[in-house]
Parts: C-alpha cells; structure tokens; sequence
C-alpha cells in the first residue's frame, strides 16, 4: 500500500481579508467565515496530511502568539479535501476553541 506524505502551509500575509467578504446569514458562509477569522488570527497554519487509495488522513498545526497548537487527525475523503481543505481536517469546535485562546 503506497501512501503519500505531504505537508501545505497557508501564510497568514496571503489571507482573505474578512472586510473584503459579502455579509450573508446562511450557515455555509458562516462557517467559512470562522475559517477566514482563524487564518486571519494566525501566524501559521500547516495542513498535513496522508493519502492512501481509501482516504485522506489530515491535521492541522497552528501557530499563534508563538504557541504551537496541533488538531487530533481525521480520515476525509479526497473530494472533500481537495474542495476545502481547512474546513476538512480541522473541526468547527476546533477552531472556534482555539479562536478563544487569542
């Protein structure tokens, strides 16, 4: 079984500004909206992930005020992955929970 390591940091610098972003009360853009607000608040996120031919194993590592922070890992499956892959492998509790820690 061949499985495939790679690792993908998103910079803080290249964010979407949250200002920049139409107001919409669905909760698909809601939730987007807390990913923007996680990267924002950020100095790095790293997604990791590895990939087998069943699944996507996925984490995320953080880094914020000098504190690493690291989510547990999750099996995705790749459509969803490669469509979003922040929101794929880091939950919304997660991210809400370490959005209260700033």
């Amino acid at each position: 079984m061949k499985k495939t390591f790679i690792t993908a940091t998103l910079l803080t610098a290249v964010s979407l500004s949250a200002h920049a972003l139409p107001f919409s009360n669905t909760q698909a853009d809601d939730n987007e909206f807390l990913y923007e607000i996680l990267v924002e608040h950020s100095d790095s996120l790293k997604i990791s992930y590895i990939k087998d031919e069943k699944s996507i194993q996925c984490w995320i590592e953080r880094t914020h005020k000098g504190n690493e922070q690291t989510s547990k890992p999750v099996n995705v499956t790749e459509n969803k992955f490669n469509v979003k892959p922040l929101s794929a492998c880091l939950s919304k509790k997660q991210a809400r929970t370490w959005l209260t820690q700033r």
